[in-house]
């Protein structure tokens, strides 16, 4: 079970990391749109970055507290273990089939795109 804790331990300090750098992103957008200055806070890191990094370092540990969110760690990542995962020449495969059947549509779009504006125009031309 110690191991199962070491990828949740893992996954949280990833997503608290991931949501403290959008927060300073957002925090920084909503600074620059209002044109009040991003501080450095002991010329090293900017104010957004510091306010992002705190309140997703409380968020996580207010979450990382209590049991109901451990027990649905431990539930998720037991249910992972189940997967039966795709073998690698498989998944390369269904990758190319996506891939091309993507270049597929977007010809077919294209082409209806064109001949919708060259109707459209002739008809606005007149």
């Amino acid at each position: 079970m110690s191991n199962d804790r070491k990828w949740i331990y893992l996954s949280y300090i990833v997503a608290i990391s991931l949501v403290g750098w959008v927060l300073h992103k957002a925090i920084a957008l909503g600074m620059d749109i209002v044109a009040y200055p991003n501080f450095r806070v002991l010329e090293v890191a900017p104010i957004s970055a510091v306010v992002g990094s705190l309140v997703a370092t409380i968020a996580g540990l207010i979450c990382f507290t209590r049991a109901s969110v451990q027990a649905y760690s431990l539930e998720v990542l037991q249910e992972l273990k189940k997967v039966t995962w795709p073998l690698r020449k498989t998944a390369y495969l269904s990758t190319v089939v996506v891939i091309v059947l993507v270049v597929i549509c977007a010809v077919f779009l294209g082409f209806f795109d064109m001949a919708s504006n060259w109707f459209i125009g002739s008809i606005l031309s007149v």
